[in-house]
């Protein structure tokens, strides 16, 4: 029986992704100059761990911004305890979109540090500031519900709810854009 073919990744530069198929397996990457050797292949993989394990750090916290968001607006708008459900709630659905924008390892050796950082950090801030725009347009339909639509939609809402998606929306995007680079 054949022995099973290698993974392609064992044709590039642990560290910065190089093509090395044409290259000695255990010399230096004309890229970055680093060992290619397989001390260094593990030591590599293990950096990719830590950093594809920037979900599961987003993931922890998540609830956390998701229960201090709902609990501050529950405070801000006086309403029910379904407002802190439905930000946990919103939260949690923005991890699950975080976790399908799945990271890659960085191409070039020279921008590790702290640029990695950078991704989980913004994802956060966004993770929070989706929670509140969640907080606001539910708290905005649930006092539509409640009041039975006895007045107009609340205009504080009216004004913050368009601004607020179009914030996610582009808040989105950089992060899937500075999740890529």
């Amino acid at each position: 029986m054949p022995p099973p073919a290698e993974p392609e990744l064992d044709l590039r530069c642990p560290w910065c992704l190089y093509e090395l198929s044409g290259i000695a397996r255990h010399g230096t990457c004309p890229e970055c100059g680093k060992d290619t050797g397989p001390a260094s292949r593990a030591t590599a993989a293990a950096g990719r761990v830590l950093r594809e394990g920037k979900f599961r750090a987003v993931f922890f916290a998540s609830p956390g911004i998701g229960l201090f968001a709902g609990i501050i607006a529950w405070r801000f708008v006086g309403g029910s305890p379904l407002v802190i459900l439905a930000t946990l709630a919103a939260c949690m659905a923005a991890t699950g979109v975080f976790a399908v924008w799945r990271t890659q390892p960085i191409p070039e050796a020279r921008r590790l540090g702290p640029a990695l950082l950078l991704g989980p950090i913004m994802a956060l801030v966004y993770l929070a500031w989706v929670a509140a725009v969640a907080n606001t347009g539910i708290t905005a339909i649930l006092a539509a519900i409640w009041l039975r639509c006895d007045i107009e939609f609340p205009s504080i809402y009216a004004w913050l709810l368009p601004p607020a998606v179009a914030i996610v929306l582009g808040g989105g995007l950089l992060i899937r854009r500075v999740l890529k680079t």
